[in-house]
């Protein structure tokens, strides 16, 4: 019998129907046509692509109070997205990637949890599936 994969981001568990994305997610075809094309860091605009590579692997801690970030895009969201989780005792948890929605994708510490952050006004916190 093949094994189950489920989706990282509904959750679902469809035979054959789950697949690593780019990011190195597990996602469903129902959720691949609702993520963004790409990751930021993917874009064709090399400044953007450097300054969200650069964040790789800095964690919650680092990007809310020792890197001084310029409150400005693309960082902007991604320090929203961190002084939530750093509000919510996740401070350990390090940055991955940013989607063109401006999803940020976040990983614990030992690298097999995994957090979704979405929303700017009101910021929405999804833990996802472990790896």
């Amino acid at each position: 019998m093949p094994e189950t994969m489920r989706c990282d981001i509904c959750g679902g568990t469809k035979i054959g129907d789950v697949e690593l994305d780019q990011d190195g997610l597990w996602v469903c075809s129902d959720c691949l046509p609702r993520l963004a094309a790409s990751p930021v860091g993917e874009l064709e605009d090399a400044n953007i692509s450097d300054e969200i590579t650069a964040l790789k692997g800095k964690n919650v801690g680092a990007i809310c109070l020792t890197l001084n970030l310029p409150y400005e895009p693309p960082f902007q969201r991604i320090v929203d997205h961190a002084v939530e989780m750093h509000n919510n005792c996740m401070s350990t948890w390090s940055f991955e990637t940013q989607w063109t929605d401006g999803t940020t994708v976040w990983r614990d510490e030992a690298g097999g949890g995994k957090v979704f952050v979405s929303g700017d006004d009101e910021v929405y916190i999804r833990k996802g599936l472990m790896d």
